[in-house]
C-alpha cells in the first residue's frame, strides 16, 4: 500500500489542503481538498508516470443493454487505486452513446449529439486527445474513444467556449481530466447541488484550471449526479445524484503505474 501521509499543504491563496499522497502498487498520487473562487469545494488528483485503462461495468461490452455498475464497486472488484467515472450514456435507450473503441478496436457506433467531442486516449494509455463529433475513427486509431462533453484546454491554449449550449453555460458538478505538459496526469472533480456549492459554469472551469502550472490539456467528461473520484476502493466525493446515493454508471478510467501491465489486461 505504501506510505499514507496527512496533512495540510497551503497554495499561494490558503485554499488546499493536502488530503493523502500514496504510493499504491508503486502508483503515485496526491490527494488535494481545495475551494473554487465560489467557494464550490473540488478534489484534485495528481497523478505521476501513469497509464490509463478503461473498464466496463461487470466487465461486459455486450452491445445491447446497457450494464450498470457504481465507480466504488468496480474499482473494489479489481482492486484498483485510482477510478473516475467516463462516458456518458443514453439512459432513455439504455445504449452507449456516440462511438467507442476499446483496445483499439471499435465496440460502438450510436446516435451522436451535435455538440459533444470525443476524448482519445492514445495506443499507449499515456496521451490525452479530444477529436470533434463528425470524426469516423477506424480500428487501430487508438487504444480508446470514450464520450463526454468538450475539451476545455488543447495545446496549452483555452478552447473557446460552445455557444447556445446550456450544459456550458451553467453551473453543474463537473469531472474533468487534464494533462500535463511532462505528461502527468490529474483528475478535477468538482461538487454542485447540494451543501452551498454552485458547481462551475465553463468560463469557471477555465479559470480554476488556469490554476494549475504547465497544464496541456483538459476534457469535460460527464459530470453532474455522475461525477465519481474513487481512491482505494472509496469516494472522496459526496454523491451530487438527486438521490444522494453513489450512481451507477457505466464505464471507467482507471490508473496504473507506467512501466507495469494493464491489470484488467485479461478481463
Amino acid at each position: 500500500m505504501g506510505l499514507m501521509l496527512w496533512g495540510a499543504q497551503g497554495d499561494s491563496n490558503g485554499t488546499s489542503k493536502q488530503l493523502n499522497s500514496v504510493a499504491h502498487a508503486k502508483l503515485n498520487y496526491q490527494v488535494y481538498e481545495q475551494r473554487a473562487d465560489n467557494g464550490t469545494q473540488m478534489w484534485n488528483v495528481k497523478i505521476k508516470q501513469a497509464k490509463l485503462g478503461v473498464g466496463f461495468a461487470r466487465d461486459s461490452l455486450a452491445p445491447g443493454k446497457v450494464v450498470l455498475e457504481t465507480p466504488s464497486h468496480f474499482a473494489q472488484r479489481h482492486n484498483l487505486p485510482l477510478v473516475i467515472n467516463a462516458s456518458r450514456y443514453n439512459l432513455r435507450k439504455n445504449e452507449m452513446w456516440g462511438t467507442h473503441l476499446h483496445r483499439g478496436r471499435i465496440i460502438a457506433r450510436q446516435h451522436f449529439d451535435s455538440y459533444s467531442s470525443y476524448l482519445t486516449i492514445s495506443n499507449d494509455g499515456k496521451n490525452l486527445g479530444s477529436h470533434p463529433n463528425q470524426t469516423i475513427f477506424r480500428n487501430g486509431q487508438f487504444q480508446e474513444v470514450l464520450t463526454g462533453f468538450f475539451p476545455l484546454i488543447q495545446h496549452g491554449r483555452a478552447v473557446a467556449q460552445p455557444q447556445n449550449l446550456t450544459v456550458a453555460s451553467r453551473q453543474h458538478p463537473r469531472q474533468i481530466i487534464y494533462q500535463l505538459k511532462n505528461g502527468d496526469f490529474g483528475i478535477l472533480s468538482i461538487a454542485g447541488r447540494f451543501d452551498g456549492n454552485q458547481g462551475l459554469d465553463y468560463q469557471e472551469m477555465l479559470h480554476e484550471l488556469a490554476k494549475i502550472k504547465h497544464i496541456q490539456f483538459a476534457y469535460n467528461l460527464d459530470g453532474g449526479g455522475s461525477t465519481s473520484t474513487v481512491v482505494q476502493g472509496q469516494m472522496i466525493n459526496p454523491s451530487f445524484d438527486q438521490s444522494r446515493k453513489e450512481r451507477p454508471v457505466r464505464d471507467y478510467i482507471y490508473f496504473y503505474p507506467d512501466g507495469q501491465p494493464d491489470p484488467l489486461k485479461d478481463k
